[in-house]
């Protein structure tokens, strides 16, 4: 009988990856992003002379802000680009940066980003515009609502061309299934939650749910 094969969010996986990210071990009973730890640290693994990262909705700077250091102690040029639109979570991020010296590697955008040119509110931003603004990314995270489906399929070929690791956070299965019908020719799902869904509503979910994929590129 084949062994189960090993859960790549599994603990000690979350764990190792944490350490590898921070340079510290996980606190006793912690459960924090852990899916978030395992991406950024596949992405750092693969990175050359620099690590090149998306943030597009960077509502809390710990990831960010983390990555960017930990390429740093590996001898990378931390390369960072983030997007949030909310005044006081882009004000907390811009903080952290510029307290642990990384804002002169970083570019900043407070605006509201989206993927349909026809829809985009005043100073918002295209996310297949974003995408060109470096050749190639070591990791895209997506975590703008409902941005996933739209970006999936109108920037595919801009991802397929310059993304080496990509995060998602699919809001229900209509979300995570257009990933999956998008992404699985080219792509390999390395490691999924799905979202939690409200019994009361199945239509929406309790808890996003999480995919990584690694790219063409890695």
């Amino acid at each position: 009988m084949a062994a189960a094969a090993e859960d790549p969010l599994g603990a000690a996986q979350v764990a190792a990856a944490r350490e590898a990210v921070c340079g510290t071990a996980m606190p006793a009973g912690a459960t924090e992003e852990g899916a978030e730890w395992v991406g950024l640290a596949r992405s750092l693994d693969g990175a050359r002379d620099s690590w090149r990262a998306l943030f597009l909705g960077a509502a809390q700077p710990d990831l960010p802000l983390a990555a960017a250091l930990a390429s740093r102690r590996r001898g990378l040029t931390p390369v960072l680009h983030a997007t949030e639109s909310d005044p006081g979570r882009f004000g907390r991020l811009l903080t952290a940066l510029q307290t642990a010296g990384l804002d002169g590697e970083t570019t900043l955008l407070q605006a509201a980003v989206g993927s349909d040119p026809d829809k985009l509110p005043p100073r918002g931003a295209l996310a297949q515009d974003l995408l060109t603004r470096e050749e190639s990314w070591d990791y895209l995270r997506v975590g703008i609502p409902r941005l996933l489906v739209g970006l999936t399929s109108r920037g595919l070929p801009a991802l397929q061309e310059r993304v080496r690791w990509l995060m998602l956070a699919p809001l229900n299965r209509a979300e995570e299934n257009a990933a999956i019908r998008m992404l699985s020719e080219k792509w390999r799902l390395v490691a999924e939650r799905p979202a939690a869904l409200q019994l009361a509503d199945p239509r929406a979910a309790s808890r996003p749910g999480i995919q990584l994929w690694r790219g063409p590129l890695a």
